[in-house]
């Protein structure tokens, strides 16, 4: 399937959980240390010329520099105002990369340029990626897809969303060896940001930003600012007469480049000769060289897209024997089309993936695979079959040497595998470019789909589409957090801060019982007793192995171990009932999700292969019947770019929707009508809704076959969790902000926010409930609260229209928290690292 986010490489990927989950970072930017200079008193540092890159030596973090006492701020804000007024600017940028491996030197020069006539006129080089506007016409150029241009009309201002305006451009401008420092180039933050110190003093303390002594660059005396971060530091070169930017360094303990490889020491620089500001002839006049028969468009789409819904292109293909296999006679056959070479990535995985499928169809008349191999002739026949050996695969394969296979099917590079799914009318249903996880089970959905006569490649179109319009939104948010830098992916998550204890006003909490002998818990549920009144049994998840079931008197009365792997784990545990049958399900899920039934015998895990191919983790797991046929489904989503899966509770998967990225919270809103009608959306009444929180920082609406039917936009908040009182059909939720501030906030049914409340800023320390609705004030059938879990355990009791009943701190790290009603009394539980307490509230007043 198409790979529908934003957040398709690693770096990107853990970039926008982190701007969603919002860690700290400090604006800075004040005087920092001021260390008297140790420089020779006969020596004019200003005069000081830079060596060659032959001649200079390779400089490791930690070596002692010279400082000055000269301060930093006023130099930082002359910058930022010399670029914030210039009405033109340009430069000849280059990121400069050199390291040392085992003695021997690695090289590397990206073309980094920039060019700006306000307000409407850019010409900016990154690699092979080119943006060129000349007031007229807007291009966009990118290597990535050669045989295609971007041309629109010129806006009248041009600004961030305009230069980023496709998402293949955007990926290709921001995935340089130098984007943890910005994503950008430095002179285009600088141009464009509304605080360009927010990225390149990201994540660094006001301490740890000096003074160094000052250098020349070219024939310009600079100034130059060091900031310093854990095992790295970055000095920004900044000329003592103009204050424009002339030179990035950036410096690592521990650097990995160049594929990958751990290097000796490394040297990175993002240099700007030639840079100059408010020039006479800075209009941007020479025109764009178009690459042979490139094609214009107005949006970078995959290629391939262009043949869904089409008949497969001719082609014929040889086997080792000589045999010939063209399109006719694939006619009749659900067809599952692979081309791969030698240097596929991740090819013996993806085989085996492939092979599974394979080994459940091959018997079938109706269905047929041809494998491609489209290496040149040189590769041999017995090279190959040792290739498929190697990779567990019994696909028989032909060869296509000469690559006409590769134009027809429009493939320009062969860095994995690449596969096609035709039905039996010849028509070109599906295609997968890229490595996926759970490739088996959406290949074996498709086929399935396929032999009910039911077409795929509409839904493949409009998720396309929807991958734009994510992207859109994303960006948009994006540049209005006005941070443009990778960093953020590769600091830890700062240490939670407990809050000193302290006690609530409007009631106090009495001990009830407590019990040490539960090792690690965490999350609780409570579950009343079938047939029983006023008696429940409480679920505890320990250990991320175990399952502790105590009474509600806090006696210990089973432990479940769950069917894991030696080094599994399980961070949640959850809880349903079929409405169909009135039995009880649960279910705990970490890297996949295992459900058991009421008897606690296995019922299905997802997904179900070997642990070690599992290459995400589960975000959320919901157990619920949107389709209102009395029957649960499981809904999972990832952390990550594998969307949504809904799974039966056999373990099947029936349907995806990967058009949404790192969905980190689902809930089921069962009375979904008032919403839907304000959203003026079309969806059929009286069913059920999934409400995703995702990257785009808005709340996105399934239905029960995980279509989209609306999206809901909270003030522009970062919307992170979600929670709904199926009673009362209100919702709750926390967004989150940035600077890792967090504020709760409750909708209606119209989804319209209608309060909310600042909360403690930070990270919460793991998966825990964070808010739920609670019944803890009498009466108790008709008043319901919502118990707000601060990152810093501090709890806060709000009414459903948020106006703040009490809060307090609990003084230890909370890892669980529930409540019940138990013998007509307000229980409070809480699980910490050692322990579950249940506590009485008891009201004042």
């Amino acid at each position: 399937m198409i790979q529908n986010s934003l957040l398709r490489v690693s770096k990107i990927r853990l970039f926008w959980i982190l701007i969603v989950l919002t860690l700290c970072f400090n604006l800075l930017v004040n005087s920092g240390c001021r260390q008297k200079s140790k420089e020779d008193p006969g020596k004019n540092p200003a005069e000081e010329v830079i060596p060659s890159e032959q001649d200079r030596p390779t400089q490791e973090m930690n070596v002692p520099v010279s400082t000055t006492t000269e301060p930093v701020q006023p130099i930082l804000d002359k910058m930022v105002k010399v670029y914030r007024e210039a009405q033109n600017y340009r430069d000849k940028g280059e990121i400069n990369i050199t390291l040392q491996k085992n003695d021997k030197p690695w090289q590397r020069k990206i073309k980094y340029h920039t060019t700006l006539q306000r307000p409407n006129q850019i010409q900016m080089v990154v690699d092979t990626t080119i943006i060129h506007a000349d007031g007229k016409d807007f291009w966009g150029f990118t290597e990535r897809i050669p045989d295609r241009i971007i041309r629109r009309v010129c806006p009248k201002q041009i600004s961030l969303s305009d230069i980023l305006c496709d998402r293949e451009i955007y990926l290709s401008i921001i995935n340089v060896e130098t984007n943890r420092f910005s994503f950008l180039p430095p002179p285009l933050v600088l141009l464009y940001a509304k605080d360009p110190l927010k990225t390149f003093f990201c994540d660094v303390e006001p301490s740890d930003i000096s003074m160094l002594e000052p250098k020349k660059f070219e024939e310009h005396s600079c100034y130059r600012i060091s900031a310093k971060r854990k095992n790295e530091e970055s000095i920004l070169w900044i000329d003592q007469e103009s204050f424009l930017l002339r030179r990035v360094e950036l410096f690592t303990e521990h650097e990995k480049v160049a594929g990958g490889t751990n290097v000796d020491s490394l040297q990175m620089s993002i240099d700007f000769p030639g840079a100059e500001i408010d020039v006479q002839d800075a209009a941007i006049t020479a025109s764009i060289t178009l690459p042979a028969q490139a094609k214009e468009v107005t949006h970078f789409i995959p290629t391939q897209i262009e043949l869904l819904g089409k008949p497969v292109p001719d082609f014929v293909f040889t086997s080792e024997s000589g045999a010939r296999i063209n399109a006719a006679d694939l006619k009749g056959k659900d067809t599952v089309l692979v081309f791969w070479s030698s240097r596929s990535e991740r090819l013996q995985h993806t085989f085996q993936q492939i092979e599974e499928v394979y080994q459940k169809l091959k018997n079938d008349r109706n269905t047929t695979f041809v494998s491609v191999n489209v290496d040149m002739p040189s590769v041999t026949q017995q090279e190959l079959n040792q290739i498929m050996t190697r990779a567990g695969t019994t696909l028989p394969f032909w060869r296509d040497s000469s690559s006409q296979g590769m134009q027809a099917f429009q493939i320009k590079t062969m860095t994995g595998i690449t596969l096609f799914l035709i039905d039996k009318n010849g028509c070109v249903q599906s295609y997968v470019t890229d490595y996926s996880p759970n490739l088996t089970q959406n290949l074996l959905a498709q086929m399935q789909q396929l032999k009910t006569g039911k077409d795929i490649f509409p839904e493949m179109i409009r998720q396309m589409e929807k991958t734009q319009e994510n992207f859109s939104e994303s960006l948009s948010r994006w540049i209005e957090e006005d941070v443009f830098s990778d960093r953020m992916t590769t600091i830890p998550s700062p240490q939670t801060k407990i809050a000193a204890k302290s006690a609530p006003t409007e009631f106090s909490l009495k001990p009830l019982w407590r019990n040490h002998h539960l090792r690690g818990p965490r999350n609780i549920l409570v579950i009343p007793e079938t047939g029983q009144v006023d008696s429940e049994r409480i679920y505890i998840l320990e250990n991320g192995r175990t399952v502790v079931e105590i009474s509600p008197t806090g006696q210990i009365l089973n432990r479940h171990e769950l069917s894991l792997e030696e080094n599994e784990f399980c961070s949640f545990f959850i809880t349903a009932v079929q409405p169909e049958t009135g039995k009880r399900y649960f279910a705990a899920y970490g890297k996949r999700i295992y459900v058991y039934d009421e008897n606690w015998q296995a019922v299905c895990r997802y997904p179900d292969i070997p642990l070690e191919k599992i290459s995400n983790v589960i975000a959320d797991v919901i157990l619920s019947d949107l389709e209102g046929d009395g029957k649960l489904a499981i809904y999972l989503s990832f952390w990550d770019i594998d969307g949504i899966h809904k799974i039966s509770l056999d373990g099947k998967l029936e349907k995806t929707n990967p058009s949404l990225g790192f969905v980190f919270q689902m809930a089921a809103l069962r009375n979904a009508d008032e919403l839907l009608k304000n959203l003026g959306s079309p969806a059929p009444p009286q069913k059920p809704i999934l409400l995703c929180t995702n990257s785009s920082g808005m709340l996105v609406l399934l239905d029960s076959d995980l279509q989209e039917v609306g999206r809901i936009s909270v003030k522009k908040r970062t919307l992170g969790w979600i929670i709904v009182n199926d009673l009362t059909g209100t919702m709750a939720g926390i967004a989150m902000e940035v600077g890792s501030r967090n504020k709760a906030l409750g909708l209606n049914r119209q989804g319209v926010e209608v309060w909310s409340m600042d909360l403690p800023d930070g990270l919460y320390a793991g998966p825990i409930d964070r808010i739920f609705p609670v019944r803890i004030k009498k009466p108790y059938d008709t008043k319901w609260q919502w118990l707000i879990l601060g990152v810093d355990s501090s709890m806060h009791i709000v009414e459903q229209d948020g106006i703040l009943i009490d809060h307090f701190n609990y003084g230890q790290e909370i890892t669980g928290i529930s409540s019940t009603i138990y013998q007509d009394k307000p229980i409070l539980l809480i699980s910490t690292a050692t322990e579950v307490i249940a506590y009485e509230v008891i009201w004042e007043n």
